[in-house]
């Protein structure tokens, strides 16, 4: 994955190069009057070594690989370079306002031209970017001279207790040294990468489930940092999906919402629809009901039906409670029957303490 600081450095970095180089190659340009001087010559040299190289180290920034012992040698140079050109330039400009005609007049590097104050100008813009731009290369060289570093420290020389292991994405770094207590396995530690651990900082130390597993002795080889990034990745992923799956939940009907006024006005609609065609087709199933017996040969007819229609609840209930009794007082022949149908328990009567429960 993309390394998105040393990405944004280099960046800003190609920025300042596409800068002098443009400032440089106007001023080489311009002069019609005697040669280019030598710090402008030296400063564009400086540019174009710095854009040649700026291809490689982006692409090892984007891809956050490259040799390290390169990326030393190429920031090293850059620096150097720019170093000098910056120097040369400044020690040549002076300091002196571009307003100054018989500073500008004079001046081998402003005179070049007849417009010796836009000259002026040009030339002290260079000098800036190129402070600038050995500023920020001072700083870049962090970056492979802590991976440079960090590798050196990973070798397991016999005379080194303590070997590095690996790194997290939040910037800590986990080791192992050997103990003579316990000298078949080495110990694992992580270092917080603010040095000391404080109450401050102690909510900020999060430990990857990765890493926590090799802390813990349950995983034979450490992390990557590919495999780290891959897991952030997924939990964004499942965070996303669920935030599509939230918003699909909140867009539907629940059930616990109260109906809205046309499904309340649908529902009583249909409600009076049923109503009003219950006495039809009741009339008409009825009549199915008697063509079909009687084609049958049901003995069937209107008393019966009428008998059955003219049965209360009441009646009902009489009858359920007549066969409940007959159920309970033992009318009702051919049920199994055994000594839990007819247990009643008995009181308890508690002895006297010493008492002997008889024979």
């Amino acid at each position: 994955m993309v390394n998105l600081t040393n990405t944004a450095v280099r960046g800003v970095q190609l920025f300042l190069n596409v800068l002098t180089l443009a400032l440089a190659g106007a001023l080489v340009a311009q002069q019609t009057i005697g040669g280019s001087p030598s710090q402008v010559n030296f400063a564009l040299f400086a540019s174009i070594f710095s854009m040649l190289t700026l291809f490689y180290t982006l692409f090892a920034a984007i891809t956050d690989g490259g040799n390290t012992i390169i990326l030393l040698a190429v920031d090293g140079l850059n620096t150097l370079f720019v170093f000098a050109a910056a120097t040369a330039l400044a020690a040549g400009l002076g300091v002196h306002s571009c307003g100054n005609m018989g500073y500008v007049t004079t001046n081998s590097i402003t005179n070049g031209n007849p417009d010796v104050t836009a000259r002026c100008h040009e030339a002290q813009a260079l000098c800036a970017f190129l402070w600038f731009l050995f500023g920020l290369s001072y700083v870049l060289p962090t970056t492979p001279l802590k991976r440079l570093y960090y590798r050196w420290k990973a070798l397991r020389l016999p005379w080194r207790k303590r070997y590095f292991v690996g790194m997290d994405l939040d910037g800590n770094t986990f080791w192992e040294f050997r103990q003579a207590l316990v000298a078949g396995r080495p110990r694992r530690i992580m270092d917080f990468r603010g040095g000391r651990h404080t109450l401050v900082n102690y909510a900020e130390m999060v430990v990857d489930p990765q890493w926590h597993q090799w802390l813990r002795a349950t995983r034979l080889e450490p992390p990557s940092i590919e495999e780290l990034q891959a897991d952030v990745l997924r939990r964004q992923v499942i965070l996303e999906r669920a935030r599509l799956a939230d918003e699909r939940w909140a867009r539907g009907n629940s059930v616990l919402d109260r109906p809205r006024e046309s499904e309340v006005e649908r529902l009583r609609a249909s409600a009076d629809a049923t109503a009003a065609s219950s006495g039809t087709a009741t009339a008409t199933s009825t009549a199915a009901v008697a063509t079909s017996t009687a084609d049958a040969g049901v003995e069937t007819g209107a008393g019966a039906r009428q008998a059955v229609r003219d049965t209360t609840v009441e009646e009902m209930e009489a009858r359920l409670a007549v066969e409940r009794e007959a159920r309970e007082g033992g009318e009702r022949k051919g049920w199994a029957s055994g000594p839990s149908e007819e247990f009643q328990p008995a009181a308890w009567t508690p002895r006297a303490k010493g008492a002997r429960a008889p024979r």
